[in-house]
């Protein structure tokens, strides 16, 4: 404020006075100048009227008789009231946000007549795709439940293919074992046809056709049970008896049973016949030739037989007395360098 100018002038007229001449045109003046110092917020520009330059004007009129009237000089113009630049500045701001606004609405209205097409079209497709979204999701459950099923086979695949492991190894153990046994059995079977020729039990019936006709024993040979006897027609010695019997794929005849016993005596008919027991390795310890000893109840010895005369260790059948013509007591212990017939036994061929 301490740049502030005030100016004021005041005119009084009175009544009567010699130098008023007219009282009607008595006007009074007043005039209130305030300037203020200029700082930088307020500085108008250059040649703008700034706020000293504002002016005010009053008139005071005293009249005695007549109303005081107040008179304006053409010259100078009435300013009205300025509105102050805040305000101002909201205003312009306001109105510009609502032709924004407006400007904002009318092209939405365009934008949306425009797309409105787009927008069904929009909405046909998302229900569509909520459509096919439906249905992928049943396909999806669809196919979980076949992979758990896949899953579930696959684990039982799994185990089974473990078992299957399993009863492979087993299998190819038994198949080593059962290869083992075969390679034996050629072995046996390659021996065997060393003593036991095939022509023996097959020979040749036609020698047109070779046919050949199979026995379980050999020509010549007789069947017992499942075993073959071949009762000789030229005489040895037991050691040589026996060599003969092996060379036959045989061995000097063992007795086991009473039938068998009964079947030697009825085909050799009374004759003399080496058999296949013997004590010469220990004196009256009698051993058949598979290196078994002779069962109690199975040994028919003649009466007062063995003696051992002479030094006898060789078992050999003998021609019953008229008292024994009946029974089966015919063993007689004889001296083995004496020639004899001898009875071989081997084994029968399996036809079936």
């Amino acid at each position: 404020m301490s740049g502030d100018v005030l100016y004021s002038n005041v005119t009084f007229c009175a009544n009567g006075s010699a130098t008023t001449a007219v009282k009607q045109d008595e006007v009074t003046y007043a005039e209130v100048k305030t300037a203020r110092a200029p700082s930088a917020q307020t500085a108008p520009p250059p040649g703008a009227p700034g706020k000293q330059d504002e002016v005010t004007y009053e008139n005071v009129g005293t009249a005695g008789s007549a109303p005081a009237q107040t008179a304006l000089s053409p010259e100078q113009p009435v300013k009205a009231p300025s509105i102050p630049l805040p305000y101002r500045l909201a205003a312009v701001c306001l109105g510009l946000l609502c032709a924004v606004l407006l400007i904002a609405i009318i092209v939405l209205i365009f934008f949306y007549n425009g797309n409105s097409q787009n927008i069904s079209k929009l909405v046909k497709e998302l229900d569509h795709l909520r459509v096919n979204y439906s249905n992928l999701t049943a396909a999806h459950n669809g196919l979980e439940v076949d992979f758990r099923n896949l899953t579930a086979t696959h684990n039982k695949l799994q185990e089974d293919f473990r078992n299957l492991t399993v009863s492979y190894s087993n299998l190819t153990g038994i198949n080593d074992k059962l290869q083992n046994k075969t390679e034996i059995l050629q072995s046996l079977i390659s021996k065997l046809k060393k003593h036991f020729s095939v022509d023996q039990y097959c020979p040749v019936t036609d020698q047109n056709t070779l046919e050949k006709d199979c026995r379980p024993c050999p020509w010549g040979w007789e069947l017992f049970s499942t075993k073959c006897y071949y009762f000789s027609t030229d005489a040895l010695s037991w050691n040589y008896s026996r060599t003969a019997c092996r060379k036959l794929g045989a061995d000097l005849v063992v007795i086991n049973n009473r039938t068998e016993q009964e079947f030697i005596q009825k085909q050799i008919k009374g004759g003399e016949y080496w058999m296949g027991l013997s004590d010469a390795a220990a004196e009256g310890t009698w051993i058949w030739v598979d290196g078994t000893q002779p069962i109690e109840c199975f040994r028919y010895w003649m009466k007062n037989q063995p003696d051992d005369y002479e030094n006898e260790d060789c078992l050999a059948t003998a021609t019953p007395t008229a008292d024994q013509i009946t029974s089966l007591n015919n063993w007689n212990d004889n001296k083995c360098e004496l020639p004899l017939l001898r009875i071989c036994e081997g084994s029968s061929l399996p036809l079936s």
